[in-house]
């Protein structure tokens, strides 16, 4: 792939079209799709000894499962964090529910706010190094998520969708969004054909600045 290095990292509420825009900027130019909850969703799968497109699926992410009960997690120290919060561990859990869990009140809480930037900055190295120059990280949640795409020399797009976006932000993962400000907001509020060109616009202003 030949080009400037571009690393594009998108936020927004549940809902609004991250991935259908990471998928735009992969179909138009080829960007690299990788996100902070891939590894979050190998550990968790492989914790629960379930399927990971359990975890990927939007019809299944919200619904509660009983192979989610916190009380059948392989890791004890899971159980027992969850436990100490409140969470009862033999209730039924949705995927969502226990990826927010995982990824916040356990991995971030426990070994640190910057446990999933590590991976993410491996992961980062790994493709440069394999000749990639277009990346684009789909679930920026956080300001030193954001901070990391800048150190990148790259750019924070804010994917807004009325109906999503009026929702209320029900996690924490969910309430920073406007703690740090994007540099491009996409709106998809009209039709994909809007979008495309929305998304294809907002990526030629990035290879200019870039």
């Amino acid at each position: 792939m030949t080009g400037p290095y571009l690393t594009i990292g998108l936020c927004g509420r549940e809902g609004v079209g991250k991935d259908t825009v990471a998928g735009i900027l992969h179909a138009l130019v080829g960007f690299h799709r990788t996100a902070f909850a891939d590894p979050l969703r190998e550990e968790v799968s492989a914790a629960f000894g379930v399927d990971p497109r359990v975890f990927t699926d939007r019809d299944q992410k919200s619904k509660p499962d009983i192979v989610l009960a916190i009380g059948r997690c392989a890791d004890g120290d899971f159980i027992r964090t969850m436990h100490a919060l409140g969470c009862e561990i033999g209730t039924p859990r949705s995927p969502r529910d226990i990826m927010r869990w995982w990824g916040t009140e356990y991995r971030r809480s426990k070994c640190g706010s910057d446990y999933w930037l590590r991976l993410m900055e491996d992961h980062l190295d790994t493709v440069r190094r394999n000749g990639t120059r277009k990346i684009v990280i789909t679930d920026v949640r956080f300001p030193n998520e954001a901070r990391l795409v800048r150190a990148h020399g790259g750019q924070i797009w804010r994917v807004y969708r009325p109906m999503a976006d009026k929702a209320k932000a029900e996690h924490i993962s969910e309430m920073q969004l406007d703690d740090f400000a994007p540099d491009v907001t996409i709106n998809n509020n009209s039709t994909l054909d809007q979008l495309v060109h929305e998304v294809s616009s907002a990526y030629m202003d990035a290879v200019e600045a870039a």
